[in-house]
């Protein structure tokens, strides 16, 4: 006996066409959009993923440099020779990636003092002050020494006194301190004083008693020696 098809009933017949009908409708318009452009999606997705893919390659590549530089700035600072380490860091420097570049000027700065080279160190100084403004205290002082170690008294006064009141505990403290020896020096003996004040009235001085003992002598000397300027 042959099986008959079972029947639904006609309301529950209506209501799967009138379903198939609204899902037809619903999804046409986007089924027929994807199969219009699947090309142009398909180049869209390839490009994206290509694009991705060249920025990792590009931010590994970077991060691969980075790492050699790091290693070649640290090969150049254990050259025993002071002339060569001074040489070899001239040259590495104005090629060095952001990531160690201020690092490379410091050590360059430093291998210049170290060879009497007082000029390359004040310019070194000066490119660590202007590459990154949060050292300004630390490379004025270093602009300073290198411009007194080339007898250059008045000038590093005035770079320093130019900036001190910009700076904050133990950087205006040093620059200070360096201000009274460099007024002394010009004769200068009341912009001395003033920076004798400074020290003394400073939270990091006064806290230190070596400090307010060997700047309290300071300043009756400079007293006694500006007096007697006057007779």
């Amino acid at each position: 006996m042959t099986a008959k098809p079972v029947q639904q009933p006609a309301s529950q017949t209506g209501l799967v066409d009138s379903l198939q009908a609204e899902v037809a409708v619903e999804a046409s318009p986007l089924m027929l959009f994807l199969i219009a452009h699947a090309r142009k999606i398909a180049l869209a997705l390839l490009l994206f993923i290509l694009a991705i893919g060249a920025y990792w390659l590009y931010d590994s590549q970077a991060e691969k440099i980075a790492r050699e530089e790091a290693q070649t700035l640290g090969a150049l600072l254990i050259i025993t020779d002071p002339v060569t380490r001074l040489e070899r860091l001239e040259a590495f420097v104005p090629s060095a990636p952001a990531s160690v570049k201020r690092e490379a000027w410091f050590a360059l700065a430093r291998a210049a003092g170290q060879n009497n080279a007082h000029a390359k160190a004040y310019a070194a100084w000066e490119n660590i002050r202007s590459f990154d403004p949060s050292l300004k205290g630390t490379a004025s002082l270093g602009m300073a020494n290198a411009l007194a170690m080339q007898e250059k008294h008045a000038e590093a006064l005035a770079l320093l006194s130019g900036v001190v009141a910009d700076l904050k505990g133990a950087e205006a403290v040093n620059a200070n301190i360096r201000i009274s020896l460099l007024a002394e020096a010009v004769g200068d003996y009341a912009r001395a004083i003033a920076a004798c004040d400074a020290i003394l009235a400073s939270p990091e001085g006064s806290s230190d008693p070596r400090t307010v003992n060997q700047f309290g002598q300071k300043k009756a000397e400079l007293e006694d020696r500006l007096a007697a300027s006057k007779q």
